[in-house]
This record gives C-alpha cells, sequence and structure tokens, in this order.
C-alpha cells in the first residue's frame, strides 16, 4: 500500500478543502509538514485512521466533533476525506463522509477503484480495506509520537504483548480458538443435558459455576489493571509536567546563584582593576625604570670582574699575609729582598682592598635584586591581567546562562508545582490501593483455578462413564485439542516474533543511543529492559524511554515488512504500507533527535513526520533533509487582530513561511506547500 494524497473537507481545524500530496519516490520518500501545537498535526495522523476504520487515536481530544467549527458556524452540517493510494498496482479513492444534524450523526464510508480515469465503487468497502491493512495492525504504523514512551513504560507490558500478536497477525487464529472454546462448552452443555444423568448435570452446573467465577475475576483483574495503567499514565503526565515545573523552580534558584556569582565576578573584576592602579604607584614601577640601570651596572661588574681589575684576583690582606709569613702558599720561602718577595709585593698594586671589594658585593647585590624585583613586578601586572580576561570571560558566561535561564521560566508560573504534586500523590495512592486489590483478586483467582480443575476432572470421569455422552465428549475434546493445537502453533510463532523484534530493536538502539546498551523483552512479562553491558537495568530518561519506544515500532514495521509475502495456514500475512509519525522527536534531546531523523527514513518505503519548529530544527531537519521529497507548513489563521501577539514563522530553503496569521477571514488551519 502506498498513500498518494490526502484531502481534508472542513474536517476539524480544516476549512473548505486542503490536500496533502504524499511523495512516493523511492530516494525521497519522506513527507515532512511543520505545524506547531495545536494546529493540525495529530488531525492529519486521526484523518486516516478515520477513514479506514472511523477509529482515532487514544488522545485524540473531542473525536465527535468532526465539521469545522467555522463551516458549521455558518449553517453547513458535513464533512469528509479522502485518501487516495495504490495497493498492487491499482489506485484506489477511500471517502468517510461525516453529517450531523439535530444531534444525529451519520457516516457514509466509499471505496472506488480507478480504472483509467473511471471510479468503480467496491460493494465492500470494509473487508477491503482489512485485506490491504488489518486494522489491528494500523495504530503501529499511523502513529502517535507524543505518547510513544508509554509502550516502554513498565505498566504496558501488555500492550507490548498486544502489538507483536497483532503484528504477527494472530487476528483469524484467536478468534478460531474463542470459537472452538465456546463449541466445547456447548458440548459440555449438551452431555450435561443427557436424561438419568443428574450426576452429570450437577458436575456440568458445578464447572460452569466455577468457570464463572474464574472467569469474573480475571475480568474484574484486567479491569482493575486498566485502572491502573490509567492511574499510572496520570501519575506520569504529571511527572513530566512537574519535571518541567520543578526544573523551572530550581531554575529560579540557579538564575539566583548564578546572579550572586555574577556579582561576585563583578566585585572581582573591580578588585583586580584596584590592583592594577594600586601597582602603578608601588615601587614596582621605579624597579621596572631602573630595570635597563641595574642591568647595565650588573654586566660592568661582572666584565670587571673577568678582567681581574674590581676586584683583583688577589685580595690585599691575603698578599700582605704572605709577606709576612716570608712564605707562599705553594711552601716555597719568601726571604725579604729577594725576586720572589719582590714579585709577590708588587701584587700589592693591583690588590684590592676588603673596603673596596665589600663596596662592590653590595653594588652587585643591589643589581640583582632590582633585576629579580623587576621580573617579580611583571609577572603581578601579567597575572592580575590574566584574571580579569578570565573574570570577563564568566562574566559573559554567566549572563548568558541566566538570560536563557529566564527566558525558559518566564511564562510559567512556579506555584502550579504543589497542585500537581498533590493530583500526583493521590494518583500513587489509587495506585496503591488498586495493586493490593489486584493482589487479593490473583490469591482468589489461583483457589477459583484450583477448584475448577478439581471439578473438571469430576465431569471428565463421569462423563466418560456414561455411554450415551461418549460421542458429544469425543467432540467436545476434538474442539477443545483444536484449540489447544491453535494455541500451541500461536505461542510458537510468537516466540518466534518475539526474538526477532527484539534483536531489531537492539539493532537500532546500538546505532541510535549514546551508550553501548542492550535491549531484552523480559520472559514473564513483555517488559521492555534496557541494559547496560554487564546486564544491570538502565535507569531510564523520558527521552531514553522514547527512543526505545520509537525503535519498537519500527522493528514491528520493518517484521511486518519481512511477513509481507509469507504464507501459513493461521497467520495474516505482514504488509507494506507507509509509516506516519506524529511528533516523533518530542521527548528527545538533540543527540538522540538527530540520531533518530537519520535512521527514520529507512523504516518504511513511504514515511511522513509531523512535526513542530522545536522538535524540527536544523540539526534534526538536516539529518533526513536528502529523503525529503514533499514538505507542508500548517499556518494557523485567526479572525483575531493580532495585538501584541507575534507573528510566528519558519524559514525552509531561504523562504519564509507563516507559522500564524491574524485578522484573517476564517479561523482555520491552511496547508502551504513548501517550493
Amino acid at each position: 500500500m502506498k498513500l498518494k494524497k490526502i484531502k481534508l473537507t472542513n474536517f476539524r481545524q480544516f476549512y473548505g478543502d486542503q490536500d496533502i500530496e504524499i511523495s512516493d519516490d523511492p530516494e525521497k520518500n519522506v513527507t515532512l509538514i511543520h505545524a506547531q501545537n495545536g494546529v493540525g498535526k495529530t488531525t492529519i495522523l486521526n484523518s486516516v485512521l478515520w477513514t479506514f476504520y472511523n477509529q482515532p487515536t487514544k488522545k485524540f481530544l473531542e473525536p465527535e466533533k468532526i465539521i469545522n467549527f467555522a463551516f458549521y458556524k455558518e449553517g453547513n452540517r458535513t464533512a469528509s476525506v479522502g485518501i487516495e493510494f495504490s495497493h498492487e498496482g491499482t489506485d484506489y479513492l477511500a471517502q468517510r463522509f461525516h453529517r450531523q444534524d439535530h444531534g444525529y450523526a451519520e457516516q457514509v464510508f466509499k471505496v472506488h477503484k480507478i480504472v483509467n480515469g473511471d471510479y468503480q465503487e467496491l460493494r465492500t468497502p470494509d473487508p477491503f480495506v482489512q485485506s490491504v491493512m488489518p486494522q489491528a495492525m494500523a495504530p503501529y504504523f499511523f502513529f502517535d509520537g507524543e505518547h510513544a514512551e508509554t509502550f516502554s513504560a513498565t505498566h504496558n507490558h501488555k500492550e507490548v504483548a498486544k502489538a507483536i500478536r497483532n503484528i504477527l497477525g494472530c487476528n483469524i487464529a484467536e478468534l478460531a480458538i474463542d470459537d472452538l472454546t465456546t463449541c466445547a462448552k456447548k458440548l459440555v452443555k449438551e452431555i450435561a443435558d443427557i436424561p438419568d444423568a443428574s450426576d452429570l448435570k450437577q458436575a456440568e452446573q458445578e464447572l460452569s459455576r466455577l468457570e464463572t467465577n474464574a472467569q469474573q475475576l480475571d475480568q474484574k483483574i484486567e479491569v482493575l489493571e486498566e485502572r491502573r495503567s490509567t492511574f499510572q499514565e496520570t501519575v506520569d503526565e504529571l511527572s513530566r509536567q512537574l519535571a518541567s515545573l520543578q526544573i523551572v523552580a530550581a531554575k529560579q534558584q540557579t538564575r539566583a546563584a548564578k546572579e550572586k556569582s555574577l556579582t561576585d565576578i563583578g566585585r572581582r573584576i573591580a578588585d583586580a582593576q584596584a590592583s592594577i592602579v594600586s601597582w602603578a604607584g608601588r615601587p614596582d614601577t621605579l624597579r621596572l625604570v631602573s630595570g635597563k640601570l641595574s642591568g647595565s651596572s650588573l654586566d660592568f661588574i661582572d666584565e670587571e670582574t673577568l678582567k681581574g681589575r674590581i676586584p683583583s684576583p688577589y685580595n690585599e690582606t691575603f698578599v700582605k699575609g704572605l709577606l709576612q709569613a716570608h712564605s707562599c702558599i705553594c711552601g716555597r720561602q719568601l726571604p725579604e729582598g729577594s725576586g720572589e718577595f719582590k714579585a709577590v709585593a708588587k701584587l700589592l698594586e693591583s690588590a684590592g682592598n676588603a673596603l673596596v671589594l665589600n663596596r662592590v658585593v653590595k653594588a652587585r647585590s643591589k643589581c640583582e635584586e632590582l633585576r629579580k624585583d623587576k621580573e617579580s613586578s611583571v609577572r603581578y601586572l601579567r597575572k592580575l591581567q590574566e584574571e580579569i580576561g578570565k573574570l570577563r570571560q564568566d562574566e559573559q558566561d554567566l549572563e548568558q546562562e541566566i538570560a536563557a535561564i529566564s527566558k525558559e521560566i518566564a511564562s510559567i508560573d512556579a506555584s502550579e508545582v504543589m497542585e500537581k504534586e498533590e493530583a500526583r500523590r493521590k494518583a500513587q495512592n489509587e495506585i496503591r490501593a488498586i495493586t493490593e486489590a489486584i493482589g487479593a483478586a490473583l490469591h482468589q483467582k489461583r483457589n477459583a483455578d484450583s477448584d475448577f480443575a478439581e471439578a473438571k476432572r469430576r465431569y471428565q470421569k463421569l462423563s466418560g462413564e456414561n455411554t450415551r455422552a461418549r460421542p458429544l465428549k469425543v467432540r467436545q475434546e476434538l474442539a477443545e485439542a483444536a484449540a489447544q493445537f491453535l494455541n500451541s502453533e500461536l505461542k510458537g510463532h510468537e516466540k518466534s516474533a518475539r526474538l526477532q523484534i527484539q534483536n531489531e530493536v537492539s539493532r537500532i538502539i546500538k546505532e541510535t543511543a549514546r551508550r553501548d546498551y542492550k535491549f531484552r523483552l523480559s520472559q514473564d512479562d513483555y517488559r521492555m529492559e534496557l541494559l547496560f553491558e554487564d546486564g544491570s537495568m538502565v535507569p531510564r530518561s523520558t527521552g531514553e524511554s522514547q527512543l526505545l519506544s520509537l525503535a519498537f515500532i519500527a522493528a514491528l514495521v520493518r517484521y511486518a515488512k519481512m511477513r509481507s509475502n509469507a504464507s501459513g495456514r493461521i497467520l495474516i500475512p505482514g504488509i507494506v504500507a507507509p509509516l506516519i509519525l506524529d511528533s516523533p522527536f518530542g521527548q528527545l534531546d538533540d543527540v538522540y533527535r538527530e540520531a533518530t531523523a537519520r535512521f527514520v527514513p529507512l523504516l518504511a518505503e513511504q514515511v511522513m513526520v509531523l512535526v513542530s519548529r522545536s522538535q524540527g530544527d536544523e540539526n534534526v531537519l538536516g539529518a533526513m533533509r536528502a529523503k525529503v521529497g514533499a514538505e507542508y507548513v500548517l499556518t494557523a489563521e485567526n479572525t483575531a487582530l493580532r495585538g501584541e501577539k507575534k507573528e510566528e514563522v519558519i524559514a525552509i530553503n531561504g523562504r519564509t513561511y507563516p507559522l500564524t496569521s491574524y485578522e484573517c477571514p476564517v479561523d482555520k488551519t491552511r496547508v502551504q506547500q513548501v517550493k
């Protein structure tokens, strides 16, 4: 099956005729639709489900309100959706018409086969649509991504099991099992009605009573679990809202802390600047000026030292000591008047005395001190300048962070937290009470099953001993055996499907998740489990839960395609069908959005993606841009004056398209194709 066009006529937000042509280019298989919340993304998704099956998604609000409000106010009472599609090489037009007048709603569903421009109406449109896309499989192809994470919620494991059975095509076999079970029960009653078999009658009545009791307990448990699931959804939704509000409250505290840090940084910058001013008046400045002089003097002193002039290589006191001792340092005698004595005495002409030497040492020490002070002063100035530079960068970063936080919390009242927290607490209390009731009902059910099994053994024994009951008993056992055989076959197929879908989800998660996770469907109850490499459970974020659910949907779609040519005795073959995803990126962060956007075009031969501007940022759209074959913008047109409201726009391929417009003739959503 491939979609070609959706025509909306006065359907919900869409006034008049609004057409959306679907890309069927195999290389550019994505049809991308941009719209803000409340403008019509979910309506487009539901228009397909409504047309084919008269069944919207669970989250489609007020599904009975079909006719466009402005059109209805004008006195008109009809709306319709037409979907052109192809199947096995032939084109078809499916139409559902809705008329509502005086509180009475009427719907008409038609399917026409298009042959050379001739529209030939099919006599049985519903069975035909079921053959093209079984209704049980449809929700996994026309999918509301806003609530995708509910598949991976711990309380929705039954929905996972149901999805696998539906995509496997178990429906007909399950109906056959129900029919065979009903047939077996009727035969039990016939056996009990045999004349002169009061013991059989009594055993059958007891069996029937216990079976009814067990069934009532099953229904009670199912109702309780549905109630628990409903309250859990309420808790999850409130948790999401509270997360946002609590983040706001936390951000308000964070903003205050950052503003305090900003004030501290300003004070530190002022202190550093004051230090620089103070430094300019310190002796360090004079030392910098004397730096050249001290350096030159030190070089001069060192040069003279090397020349042996000031101070001389020989100290005056040292030379006089040699002469007084009449002995050289080598031990040779220096007789007074000898040539050797005179040579040593001559050294006094160039020898430095202690006073001169001391002055030279002090001068050299002072020059060295000046040079070191100069280097220290420069380092101190450089350190102050570097500190100011870093503080300026920190100041700029904080200002940007504070501006971003202020923008996020500008329109949210954090006082809502208490109200929502109280509602969440009450819902959790209901969940605890229901869980206790389920536990009690399960205990009763175990006892009822035990009693039923004992009563069935007694009935089997009595019916086996009655010769007139034997022919009916053979038929009863045959019906039960056939039901058991079908059930066993389904479980085998289900086990195989479960394994293949688990492997496919694992592959997708490995390609898209930022960590090296493993995926597993728990063996006992179909709960989705995301695991670390060591096998421990991952505490999933909301985004990871949504990614997990989207991966599960992707695996179902691919499995259905793999089974499209399957032939079997008890299962419906799989299908190849378009995939419509409404807001698939809602709870994902930037990294997961981009990764998801890359694999979405690979999920089906045709993919329609409906996104808001916040979800479809440049990175997301860039990841799938090469695969986009058709693109539309939904504009919310309002009759109201614009006033202070901002007119929202979106830029695509260098052109600007309005997302909202004011002072328009009619309140409606307008479909505009991107050029």
